[in-house]
C-alpha cells in the first residue's frame, strides 16, 4: 500500500509540475502577445502621426493648387523685376520715367562694377536727382512700387543749383539682374 501511496504521490507531482510548465507557457504568451500589442500600438501611432503629417501637406498643397493663378501672377512679377541681361539702357528709361511720375529733375546714373552673389548679379549705381523735398518723397515711392527691383542703400542730400526750396539728391543703391 505504501507503493501506492508513493504511486500516487509522483503522478501528483507529474501533474503538478505539467501544470506547472503550462501556466509557464501560457504566461510567456500572454507576455509575448502583450509585447506585440504594445508594438502594434506604437506602430499605429506612428502611422497616425505620419498620416495626419500627410493630410496637413496635402491640405497645403490643395491650398497651393487653389492659388495657383495668384502664384503665378507673382511669379511673372518677380521674374519682370528681375530681367536676364542687365539692361542698363531700360534701366536709364525707368529712372528718367520714374523721375517725370515725381516731377523731379534727373540728372545722372553712374553704373559700378558688378558684384556676383549666389543666383544674382548685383548691379550698384548711383543716382542724381534735383528738385524739392517732397519730389524726392514721391520719388523714392515710386521706385518702391516700380517694375525693377532695386535697393536704395543711402539717400544723401545736399543744396540744389537754385537754393532753398530745392535740393540735390544722390541715392545710392543697387539694382539686380539673374545670372
Amino acid at each position: 500500500m505504501e507503493e501506492r501511496g508513493r504511486g500516487l504521490n509522483c503522478k501528483d507531482m507529474l501533474m503538478v509540475l505539467a501544470c506547472v510548465v503550462i501556466i509557464a507557457l501560457l504566461c510567456i504568451l500572454v507576455y509575448n502577445q502583450y509585447n506585440n500589442l504594445q508594438t502594434a500600438r506604437a506602430t499605429v501611432e506612428q502611422e497616425r502621426q505620419e498620416l495626419q503629417q500627410q493630410e496637413e501637406r496635402l491640405e497645403r498643397l490643395e491650398d497651393l493648387k487653389e492659388n495657383e493663378a495668384q502664384i503665378r501672377a507673382q511669379l511673372a512679377y518677380l521674374e519682370m523685376l528681375l530681367p536676364d541681361q542687365p539692361k542698363e539702357d531700360e534701366m536709364i528709361q525707368y529712372l528718367q520715367g520714374a523721375a517725370d511720375l515725381a516731377g523731379i529733375h534727373f540728372l545722372q546714373v553712374r553704373f559700378l562694377p558688378r558684384v556676383e552673389e549666389e543666383r544674382l548679379m548685383v548691379m550698384p549705381m548711383t543716382i542724381g536727382f534735383e528738385g524739392r523735398y517732397q519730389e524726392m518723397l514721391k520719388l523714392l515711392e515710386v521706385l518702391r512700387i516700380g517694375n525693377r527691383l532695386m535697393r536704395v542703400e543711402q539717400v544723401r542730400i545736399g543744396q540744389g543749383r537754385e537754393g532753398f526750396p530745392q535740393i540735390r539728391v544722390e541715392i545710392i543703391g543697387s539694382t539686380f539682374y539673374r545670372r
